[in-house]
This record gives structure tokens, sequence and C-alpha cells, in this order.
């Protein structure tokens, strides 16, 4: 499995919680979670991405 792949998968496992969260809790506080971790998230995975690309050919 390759580093990005890996890392990816990291990275949503650590933020699956955040999601099922505000599932369960269904607050505005679950609301605002879940978008602050789905912006930390996203960010995570746009620097995987740059970290890890393959160089052009």
């Amino acid at each position: 499995m390759s580093r990005y792949r890996l890392f990816h998968i990291l990275i949503v496992l650590a933020f699956m919680p955040c999601l099922l969260y505000s599932l369960v809790v269904r607050t505005p506080q679950g609301v605002i979670i879940t978008f602050f971790a789905a912006l930390i998230g996203i960010g995570l995975m746009l620097l995987n991405y740059s970290i890890n690309k393959y160089p052009k050919k």
C-alpha cells in the first residue's frame, strides 16, 4: 500500500468520530464540530496529496 493511501485512510478514520458525533447529538455544537473537522480533514487530505503526489513524466 502506498504512503498516500495509508495517510488518506488514517485521516478519514481520525475524523469519522466527529461525523458520527454530529449525527448522534444533532445540536448546533455538533454542527460546528463537524464543520471544523471537515475543514481540517480536507486540509490534511490536500496536504497529503501535495506531499505524496507522483512526479510528472
